[in-house]
């Protein structure tokens, strides 16, 4: 997939209320390629070594973990589109207040 030029960000939308796009949350474009950006549908039981799919309690069929250098509520559960944009955007926590950037190591909570 080839991305128009200029786009920096993205907003990764997810089911909330019955709403497939009720739920989002955004973040910088270079993030969500780095190697700890995670789509997740399956994991690896610890104890027993086998793989499972994850349970809609936690967030099936899909859900994104962001980078570690995000809060979580970067992240969004029953995972439904990406949206890329080439202008940053408020997801959801950040339209009631929240970090737009959100790093936790620098206590990034709320704007």
């Amino acid at each position: 997939m080839k991305l128009n030029p200029g786009v920096h960000y993205v907003k990764i939308y997810g089911y909330y209320n019955g709403d497939p796009f009720g739920y989002s949350a955004n973040l910088p474009l270079k993030d969500l390629l780095g190697d700890d950006a995670l789509f997740v549908y399956r994991f690896k039981d610890a104890d027993q070594g086998e793989w499972s799919d994850i349970s809609p309690k936690h967030g099936f069929p899909l859900r994104f973990i962001p980078p570690a250098s995000f809060y979580l509520w970067k992240g969004s559960k029953w995972a439904s589109g990406i949206e890329f944009m080439k202008e940053d955007e408020a997801g959801f926590w950040e339209e009631l207040g929240y970090s737009m950037t959100a790093n936790p190591f620098k206590e990034e909570r709320y704007r």
